[in-house]
């Protein structure tokens, strides 16, 4: 008997692991320069993944959940490319752009293609497609101009949300101009498109892509209160089939960060500290409610079903998304400054080195195979440079 009760109990506490969620690490990407990557379930400092101070200001940030890949766009023009839990390791860095392509301005938009290139918004009305692995050029084979300029004066500040269709929804914020444009070239409208270049004559606060590749965005659109728009990627000027087209979010006011679930459930944060559950099918229908304590600039939903919240004074909370008014999941954290972005990571969905090699996706340089271009790289490469006096030999290579 006694032999049964241990097996039981062993066997109890096998199925009680099995059970316990894993956590995604999350991804808080502040203002003022600084990036920490921690545990969902504990975002203090015990539950920290990796931090780096990149010592400038940050405007934009997107991360990629496959590559782990955390991208940063700042102030003076630069950008970055950097792993979630290795931060200070930088894979890229550089100027987007030179002065006669707008650069040296602001990167306001970041967003990664589904292959993991990735475009760049900026404050001076021009948009760049970058690669993943040198951000001052254009991905290689991308098929138009890799630096286009949407507007030269006006409406210069450039918003970007990447589509599962490998689409990119540009908003021209100030006058709230939209493009839908393809993705491996934003000179082009996607064959049969309609409304590309629609102008709503009031900015558009927040955008979003969703499962179909149709849009969501934010704007007053010359109305009193700001409205969350739903409109179809083909055809901007109307909703998709059997959607509803637009309502009031909460009490009406700014709208500033949007996500979505894998089936397009939709958490809309706006500057009153309101967060909102909608279906984006049926925009109307509140489906969860909380007001938290300052506006909400930054949303991310983990693999839990988890919402991680940013708010314009620093701080994150964590809630569920199936209690969103209930207790937070750990005690909110304070980061000292604005949060520009969360991106939420699975470590299990993670490509390791050998999924990048398998994926065509090797840095060239990479001479030590661990998927990165660093000064180990150049180590070996001078190594075998030293040992042949013929560098124009192919042997020596």
């Amino acid at each position: 008997m006694k032999i049964k009760k241990v097996f039981a109990i062993l066997f109890a506490m096998v199925l009680s692991q099995c059970g316990a969620a894993l956590a995604d690490t999350v991804t808080v990407v502040v203002g003022n320069g600084q990036v920490y990557t921690r545990n969902e379930f504990d975002m203090s400092g015990t539950g920290q993944v990796s931090a780096y101070n990149y010592g400038k200001s940050i405007y934009s940030a997107d991360g990629n959940p496959i590559t782990g890949e955390i991208v940063l766009g700042f102030g003076d023009g630069t950008a970055a490319v950097s792993k979630y839990n290795a931060l200070g390791t930088i894979i890229t860095s550089g100027m987007v752009a030179d002065s006669s392509h707008g650069g040296g301005h602001g990167i306001l938009g970041a967003a990664i293609r589904p292959n993991g290139d990735i475009y760049f918004g900026s404050y001076s009305g021009w948009v760049y497609a970058r690669s993943r692995k040198n951000v001052t050029v254009a991905p290689a084979g991308y098929g138009g101009s890799g630096s286009v300029q949407f507007s030269s004066s006006g409406s210069r500040y450039m918003y970007l949300a990447p589509s599962p269709l490998d689409e990119i929804m540009i908003v021209s914020n100030d006058w709230g101009k939209l493009f839908i444009r393809q993705g491996n070239n934003m000179s082009a409208t996607p064959i049969g498109y309609q409304g590309d270049g629609m102008e709503l004559a009031a900015s558009v606060t927040a955008r979003l892509t969703l499962s179909t590749g149709d849009v969501v965005f934010a704007s007053t659109a010359g109305n009193p209160s700001v409205y969350l728009f739903v409109r179809d990627n083909e055809d901007l000027s109307i909703a998709p089939a059997g959607y509803v087209d637009h309502a009031i979010m909460g009490t009406g006011v700014s709208i500033r960060a949007l996500a979505r679930t894998a089936n397009d459930l939709l958490v809309v944060g706006n500057l009153s500290g309101e967060v909102i559950l909608v279906d984006a099918h049926n925009v109307g229908v509140q489906l969860g409610y909380t007001v938290l304590p300052n506006a909400i600039y930054a949303l991310a939903i983990t693999s839990n079903n988890n919402v991680v919240i940013g708010l314009n004074d620093g701080r994150v909370f964590v809630r569920s998304l199936s209690d969103i008014n209930g207790d937070d999941i750990t005690v909110p954290m304070n980061f000292g400054a604005a949060i520009v972005k969360i991106a939420a990571i699975n470590p299990d969905d993670v490509w390791v080195c050998e999924d990048i090699v398998a994926n065509g996706q090797a840095m060239a340089g990479d001479l030590n195979g661990d998927c990165y271009v660093n000064f180990e790289d150049f180590a070996m490469f001078a190594l075998d440079w030293a040992k042949c006096d013929d560098p124009q030999n192919e042997n020596c290579q």
